[in-house]
């Protein structure tokens, strides 16, 4: 990337956020959910009117596995929603490029669902090794594998930023990042999202709820001489 800009809006929520997300609330950039879909209720239609200029895309979580995953998955597509399962694509903007990869959640291998598993050989197969790569991977402690590829940003949720203190001890001990960006190897960033929802008690104590709007910039370029 030359100096230019991308913009992605992050939120991973249950229903219950959804139906107080403003429709179209980022009507300008590229929206990306990192699993957990359907956890908390159905699927809402809203999810089916969210826009953006380039691409909205999906990978599951852990969540979709206690239920019928393949069933988000085909859902999520139906409303619109690009499912990164183990493959890539490319964002092209004036003249630059970025490889946007996800894949399964590290459960999925698990469920025992055909051709469920996290891949990331295979997420990246056929992509330039000289662009960059923005990975969506659901749990945080993918990004040691992450790292070991060379990606430059995974971004995440799963944690719900602990959600219910003093429960963010046990989910540190678990993932390696809690919330916010953090720095993994010699060139990988994780941006790990507090989520906009909640699993089990419907509260949060000290993990504010987040819709995370990232702007995604290329160190400039050396002025010509």
């Amino acid at each position: 990337m030359k100096d230019r800009s991308l913009t992605f809006a992050a939120p991973t929520c249950g229903e219950r956020c959804r139906q107080n997300t403003p429709e179209n609330a980022f009507p300008q950039v590229r929206t990306i959910l990192p699993g957990d879909a359907g956890w908390g209720g159905p699927v809402s239609p809203l999810l089916g009117s969210v826009q953006a200029t380039r691409a909205h895309v999906y990978v599951t979580g852990n969540h979709e596995y206690h239920t019928e995953a393949q069933g988000w998955v085909d859902l999520m597509d139906a409303l619109g929603w690009e499912p990164l399962r183990n493959r890539h694509l490319l964002l092209e903007r004036g003249g630059d490029t970025l490889v946007v990869a996800g894949v399964d959640d590290v459960t999925a291998e698990s469920s025992g669902l055909a051709g469920h598993r996290a891949h990331l050989a295979g997420a990246l197969r056929g992509a330039d090794p000289e662009l960059p790569v923005l990975l969506l991977a659901h749990q945080p402690a993918f990004v040691d594998r992450a790292a070991a590829e060379g990606v430059d940003l995974q971004i995440s949720g799963h944690t719900h930023g602990g959600q219910i203190w003093p429960f963010h001890y046990p989910v540190r001990l678990d993932q390696p990042a809690l919330a916010g960006l953090s720095h993994h190897g010699a060139r990988t960033l994780l941006h790990t999202s507090r989520g906009a929802g909640f699993w089990g008690p419907p509260f949060r104590v000290f993990a504010l709820s987040e819709i995370t709007l990232l702007v995604l910039r290329s160190p400039r370029q050396p002025a010509s001489s």
